[in-house]
């Protein structure tokens, strides 16, 4: 069996649509299964956000120590992390992008996205050369455009489940921040040649992502206690992404990227496990 039908073989069996890249940072060589489909980010948005942030501290465009108000009436909601507390709180900028990291927080994320300033996240990320990873709106920007089409559609929790998630406004690419696995993998391998080089702000970005608190998804197809996984995740209705860093106790480390979107709201018990599974055979095809 090739790895493109270990990979597909993979997501057709907990129903999912999906896309892998892989690239070895020290041979430059890849595996890449789709690696040409956008897909809606969701969190990992975050990533190259907060890339921007400590990219443009380091540079003296912008102080990451600035303190950021987040306020109860205007903060943005999530599960975990600021937006389950009652009252406006006070963090800086990078305190922000940790949290943003660590716990995929919303609030902070968009906190970060009003300071640096739409114009100013784009441009910055325009520089790395890679038209296929976008950056088109804060997280709210998700909320919204799901709440408005539950109204002109009168979708109840009921009839949100049996929706096709193609047809969902906040799962649209061309809506929201979208990108390729090709495009985040080519992200990743720059911020780690970048760190590499001395960059302090991509030397952050790397750090932050060993603070992520999700462990069952990237990190389940590489469970060995000597191997450092890295990543970021993504969960929004149907989609559920990761994309990082895989590093042997050889020194060899790998970049990868695994985007998903279940073909319904159903979603499968095991989606997260196979985003390990199929990184790992990856990983492991270039390692041979």
């Amino acid at each position: 069996m090739t790895i493109e039908q270990q990979v597909r073989s993979a997501f057709d069996a907990v129903q999912v649509d999906g896309s892998v890249t892989a690239v070895d940072l020290t041979t430059g060589a890849g595996v890449d299964v789709g690696g040409s489909t956008p897909r809606p980010l969701a969190s990992v948005a975050k990533l190259p956000l907060v890339w921007v942030l400590l990219t443009l501290h380091h540079e003296g465009e912008l102080d990451a120590s600035t303190p950021l108000v987040l306020d109860p009436a205007h903060r943005t909601i999530g599960p975990v992390g600021t937006g389950r507390l009652r009252d406006p709180i006070t963090m800086s900028a990078r305190d922000a992008a940790y949290y943003a990291m660590s716990l995929s927080d919303n609030g902070a994320a968009d906190a970060i996205w009003d300071f640096v300033g739409a114009d100013r996240v784009r441009e910055t990320l325009a520089r790395l050369g890679l038209p296929h990873l976008r950056l088109r709106a804060p997280m709210r920007r998700i909320f919204e455009l799901l709440e408005d089409q539950r109204r002109r559609e009168r979708l109840d929790d009921a009839a949100l489940l049996r929706t096709d998630p193609r047809t969902l406004d906040p799962l649209d690419p061309a809506r929201v921040s979208s990108g390729t696995t090709a495009a985040l993998t080519g992200f990743l391998a720059e911020m780690h040649r970048r760190a590499a080089g001395g960059s302090q702000a991509d030397r952050e970005v790397v750090d932050l992502m060993g603070a992520q608190l999700v462990r069952n998804r990237l990190a389940s197809g590489f469970p060995a206690a000597d191997l450092d996984v890295r990543g970021k995740t993504g969960t929004l209705l149907a989609v559920r992404h990761e994309v990082g860093y895989v590093t042997y106790p050889d020194g060899r480390a790998y970049a990868v990227s695994v985007l998903t979107s279940s073909r319904s709201l159903q979603i499968h018990h095991r989606v997260d496990a196979v985003i390990g599974e199929v990184a790992r055979a990856a990983v492991l095809h270039l390692r041979r």
